[in-house]
């Protein structure tokens, strides 16, 4: 059986290792310093990327982030629409490139035209990078700030060869569930040029222990009811989630002065120095809930999407007064994706191809 869900990227030894770790305030430094030296700027830790992104346009915008427009990529999550509007911005949906899952460089100049934007949010979808030059252009020209999404992008490169995280104002990340760099919770912000000046509240205060608890359980949890999940696994699954210990990934709200524990900086300055991989690869289906049953009766378990929706994910999709007529793109590529894991042996893969296509003409 494959999963997209219940801790699939670790293995037994990572799980135990993620639940009995142990981390000091010298690991907190250790990160910092080297997210400063690799992406020359001045870097704070936070417990979740949405605090991290609003933090970030707190301090582009200033007392001008009030009813400032953000421009955003039209497939997106959640998470990065409720920073922009916990900080009283307004968000402006960018139509994407069916190709890339990003907004381009066209896309946002003709945006420009109609509105007055103030900062854009660069999101290298899905581990798919921008055309960071074109962008980079025209928000020059607009005197736009620039803010590089790097939850799934972490150790690539732009197309012009410089490193993902290094060519806007501020990067943040996020180094949560099934992500390149995985902690189930954490995130950072790093501000470049002037900004690393500028005077950031640093945050000290612990998320709930509750919610600590979650953290170090999740891994060895999920890799439990992995194992078990034709016996114990599916009832032990129900349990976790009815008494509190699993829950959804994206629930949660921006929290700037919450950072993340000392050992989860430990296990994500290991991970980005051993060069982070992408752990899912983006596919788009006809009649996806058809394929998903059809990929379940043959034990592969890929419901959990990144992004099951225009904004994901869909059960929240209804708050964020989205018009797909505006970006019919990225509408569509919602209602289509499908995320393959990236540790599917040969055989693997010859069979979920095979079942995706049959399920496909059936559509």
């Amino acid at each position: 059986m494959k999963f997209l869900s219940y801790a699939y990227n670790f293995t037994f030894r990572q799980a135990w290792r993620h639940l009995t770790i142990r981390g000091r305030e010298c690991d907190r430094i250790a990160l910092t310093q080297y997210l400063d030296q690799t992406y020359a700027g001045k870097s704070y830790l936070y417990y979740n990327g949405r605090s991290a992104l609003a933090v970030a346009l707190k301090t582009l915008l200033g007392a001008k982030v009030q009813g400032a427009k953000i421009g955003v990529n039209a497939y997106t999550c959640y998470a990065v629409v409720q920073a922009v509007q916990e900080v009283g911005a307004q968000v402006v949906y960018l139509d994407i490139d069916p190709k890339t899952y990003n907004f381009t460089a066209q896309t946002l100049a003709q945006t420009l035209k109609k509105q007055r934007l103030a900062a854009v949010i660069v999101q290298n979808t899905l581990g798919v990078v921008s055309d960071i030059t074109g962008v980079e252009k025209v928000a020059k020209l607009a005197k736009l700030k620039i803010i590089e999404d790097l939850a799934h992008s972490v150790g690539l490169r732009y197309k012009d060869g410089r490193p993902v995280g290094t060519v806007g104002d501020a990067t943040f990340f996020s180094f949560g569930r099934g992500k390149p760099v995985d902690t189930e919770h954490g995130a950072a912000l790093v501000l470049r040029g002037d900004y690393a000046q500028a005077k950031i509240y640093v945050p000290t205060k612990l998320t709930s222990r509750q919610n600590r608890r979650r953290d170090r359980l999740y891994p060895i949890l999920g890799w439990k009811i992995r194992k078990t999940y034709r016996t114990i696994g599916r009832p032990l699954a129900w349990f976790c989630k009815a008494i509190g210990l699993l829950r959804g990934s994206v629930e949660g709200k921006p929290e700037p002065f919450v950072t993340m524990a000392n050992w989860q900086a430990r296990l994500v300055l290991e991970q980005l120095q051993n060069k982070p991989k992408l752990t899912r690869l983006p596919l788009l289906v006809k009649n996806r809930d058809a394929v998903l049953k059809a990929l379940a009766k043959h034990g592969y378990y890929f419901y959990e999407i990144w992004w099951d929706s225009a904004v994901s994910p869909r059960r929240l999709f209804s708050k964020v007064g989205y018009d797909q007529t505006k970006t019919p793109i990225a509408y569509q590529v919602g209602e289509r994706m499908l995320n393959l894991p990236t540790n599917l042996t040969a055989r693997e893969k010859r069979e979920v191809v095979k079942i995706i296509k049959e399920a496909s003409r059936g559509a």
